[in-house]
C-alpha cells in the first residue's frame, strides 16, 4: 500500500505513483495510478514546473541586464565625477593664475594711486575746459549770472504780491515785444 511510504521514500516513486499517493494522504480517497485526476495533475505539475523554469530563466537574464546597466551608469558617474574634478581644478588654476597677475598689477605706492590722479587732472580739465567755453559763447559777458539771479528773487517773492499786481506782471510778460 502507499501509506507505508513515508517522505523521502516518496520522493523516489515515479510520479504517478507520487501524486496518487499525496491525494490519498490529502483526501483520503484512493486514487490509481493512471486515472484521469492523476494525468491532470501529472500535467499541470509539468506545465507549473515550464512555467517555473522559464520565470527562472527570465528573472536570471533580467537580473544579469539590470546589474549591467548598473555597472555602466556607476561608470557614467565616475566619470562624470573625474569631469568635474579636472573642472575644479582647472578653474583653481586659472583663479590662482589671475590673483597672481592681479597682485602684480597692484601699485605699491602711498597715498592716491597713479590712475586716481589721471582721473582728477582729466577732471579738472574738463572743468576749465566747459568753462572757456562758457565764457566764449557768452562773448565774455556773464549777465546772464545777474538776470538768473533776480529770475530767482522774483520767482521767491512773486506769491506775495496782490493778485492784480501779479496779473500785471503775466500780462507784461504775455505781450508780444516790438
Amino acid at each position: 500500500m502507499l501509506s507505508k511510504f513515508n517522505m523521502s521514500e516518496l520522493a523516489e516513486l515515479p510520479e504517478r505513483r507520487r501524486i496518487a499517493h499525496e491525494v490519498y494522504m490529502i483526501t483520503g480517497v484512493l486514487v490509481p495510478e493512471d486515472d484521469v485526476l492523476v494525468l491532470a495533475a501529472l500535467f499541470y505539475s509539468r506545465k507549473l514546473q515550464d512555467a517555473a523554469s522559464d520565470a527562472a530563466g527570465q528573472l536570471t537574464s533580467a537580473s544579469t541586464a539590470s546589474r549591467m546597466v548598473v555597472d555602466e551608469a556607476v561608470k557614467a558617474i565616475r566619470q562624470a565625477a573625474a569631469d568635474r574634478q579636472v573642472l575644479a581644478d582647472a578653474i583653481g588654476v586659472q583663479v590662482k593664475k589671475s590673483i597672481r597677475e592681479a597682485g602684480g598689477l597692484q601699485s605699491s605706492q602711498e597715498g592716491i594711486r597713479q590712475d586716481w590722479r589721471s582721473l582728477l587732472a582729466a577732471m579738472a580739465f574738463g572743468f576749465c575746459f566747459a568753462g572757456g567755453a562758457m565764457a566764449v559763447a557768452c562773448n565774455f559777458s556773464f549777465s546772464w549770472v545777474a538776470d538768473a539771479r533776480l529770475g530767482s528773487q522774483m520767482r521767491r517773492a512773486f506769491p506775495h504780491f496782490d493778485a492784480v499786481v501779479q496779473d500785471k506782471i503775466i500780462d507784461y510778460f504775455d505781450k508780444p515785444k516790438k
